[in-house]
């Protein structure tokens, strides 16, 4: 299929066809997390092929993987991910890039048009549509955030469990390593979002360890006491919220 080609570029790498990270920024400098969340958040976009062209290839990372997650409530993998790590002399840094709305896809435009609300406690209402996209359970027991799933190869897999597994493996092997959340659109949402679960989740090594989230173009996500929540602890953890 032309569309699972190296070369095949979405019309988001058409209308803006680079794919280098400049080279003036490099790990330490102070805009290095936002110019690679940014260029992280556009690739994000192509397939999973091109994108490992470019982060191998052209960025010099490693591929820590392209994912398409399930969500639960549309019967079908819908969420689409990927993680790619820099480990250079002083810094270990990773990057999670959420896809945005492709608007040639069904799923994504049900996601962003459930406006439905999903309370949680203590911590106020969110978009119940993307809530569901990365990754919120749908078992006998009833609908939530259980801290802890069965994540086996053989189980499909959720957007945020998985991406939470993979983080905490190499925060484990590597004290010093740190990370960013970034995406544009839904894929921003779904960025800020990611982080409120952890906090849901009380993953403080985790939280630590997170230098920032950058979103472009992200839609409101929550009420006013969901975003009094996200305020105090984002502050509380020290993370960097840059959304533009």
């Amino acid at each position: 299929m032309p569309n699972e080609s190296e070369t095949y570029r979405s019309i988001i790498a058409l209308l803006d066809p680079r794919v280098d990270l400049d080279q003036n920024i490099q790990p330490g400098h102070a805009n290095y997390e936002a110019s690679l969340s940014w260029m992280a958040a556009k690739l994000s976009y192509e397939n999973s092929a091109f994108i490992k062209n470019v982060v191998e290839e052209s960025w010099k990372m490693e591929l820590l993987g392209a994912y398409n997650f399930r969500n639960d409530f549309q019967a079908s993998n819908s969420t689409d991910a990927f993680m790619a790590r820099n480990i250079s002399k002083d810094k270990d840094t990773i990057v999670v890039a959420f896809r945005g709305t492709n608007p040639f896809d069904t799923d994504d435009c049900r996601a962003d048009i459930d406006i439905s609300w999903f309370r949680l406690t203590n911590v106020g209402k969110v978009h119940a549509g993307f809530m569901k996209a990365l990754g919120l359970q749908n078992t006998k027991s009833g609908v939530g955030w259980p801290k802890e799933i069965e994540t086996s190869d053989k189980q499909p897999q959720f957007a945020y469990y998985k991406i939470r597994q993979v983080l905490r493996s190499i925060i484990k092997e590597n004290k010093n390593a740190k990370f960013v959340v970034a995406g544009h659109s839904l894929g921003g949402a779904l960025a800020i979002l990611f982080a409120s679960v952890l906090i849901l989740h009380e993953e403080k090594e985790l939280l630590d360890r997170l230098e920032g989230v950058y979103t472009f173009g992200q839609p409101r996500v929550g009420d006013e006491e969901f975003g009094d929540f996200m305020k105090k602890n984002l502050k509380t953890y020290n993370v960097k919220y840059c959304r533009n």
